[in-house]
């Protein structure tokens, strides 16, 4: 079994007029690559909310009412602002000046920025964004029940017979594990659904998890973070940058807060 686990550090303290600072050391780190983690929130209140719609794109919006659910509303929402928080302080740029545009593959990218990437991924109450100066892919799932024709429809032969092996009770972990580290490799590459998930294989070697390369794929590393004891998050990225070893965590109550702050810096 492979387990790259790293712990997720909760940043759960008020906010102080030395918060941005604080977080700009945050980004200033050695590494090349960050990753920030938020949580959906049904305690959000409807005035916050709404704030929160004013500091999105006009697209965000429509796309945030045409949602039956309240929630996945608020995932919509507060996923576009984590990527511009994160981008924010990535790239030293004020969050109102970025501008997304979706390339001819569905993935977003930004306007006039070449050597800045992110990437976006939710499930049920968590949302995460990963940014870098190299194409970067992550991807988190809650772990529920392992469905064996899933993985024979879409894992490679030698990933279907490596979960075939493993004990029951580890079946649903191990399952979710090959699921977002490939995930996150599609996502690095941005290529969509053009590339198809049996097409290559990721399992461990002697010390990170690699890339078997098929048809010319390009060699990648990857980190499985552990988030909560019933989730898997994965990240991909190019070999040379060096991976963070723990996720930062805002509440979307603190993000709010944060994007409250630079506005009042920009005045």
């Amino acid at each position: 079994m492979f387990h790259l686990h790293s712990t997720v550090t909760f940043l759960s303290y008020f906010y102080s007029g030395s918060f941005i600072k604080k977080w700009q050391k945050v980004f200033n780190k050695k590494y090349m690559i960050q990753i920030v983690l938020t949580s959906h929130s049904n305690n959000l209140l409807s005035g916050q909310f709404d704030e929160m719609l004013t500091l999105v794109s006009d697209s965000r919006k429509e796309r945030a009412k045409r949602f039956l659910r309240h929630e996945d509303a608020c995932r919509s929402v507060i996923g576009e602002l984590l990527a511009r928080y994160c981008i924010s302080r990535f790239a030293h740029v004020p969050t109102s000046e970025i501008v997304f545009k979706i390339d001819e593959f569905g993935k977003p990218y930004l306007d006039g920025e070449e050597k800045i990437h992110f990437n976006v991924s939710h499930s049920h109450e968590f949302i995460a964004c990963a940014i870098s100066d190299t194409p970067v892919g992550i991807d988190i799932e809650k772990v529920r029940i392992c469905d064996n024709d899933i993985a024979k429809r879409f894992f490679h032969e030698k990933e279907y017979d490596y979960l075939e092996k493993t004990l029951t009770e580890k079946k649903a972990e191990i399952f979710f594990e090959l699921w977002t580290l490939k995930e996150s490799y599609v996502k690095a590459l941005g290529k969509g659904l053009s590339l198809s998930l049996k097409s290559f294989c990721v399992l461990p070697d002697t010390c990170h998890l690699g890339m078997e390369v098929f048809r010319e794929i390009p060699k990648m590393h990857f980190k499985l973070y552990e988030v909560a004891s019933n989730y898997k998050c994965a990240l991909c990225c190019e070999p040379h940058i060096d991976f963070p070893h723990k996720i930062t965590m805002l509440t979307p109550v603190q993000l709010l807060e944060a994007l409250r702050q630079e506005s009042q810096l920009q005045l």
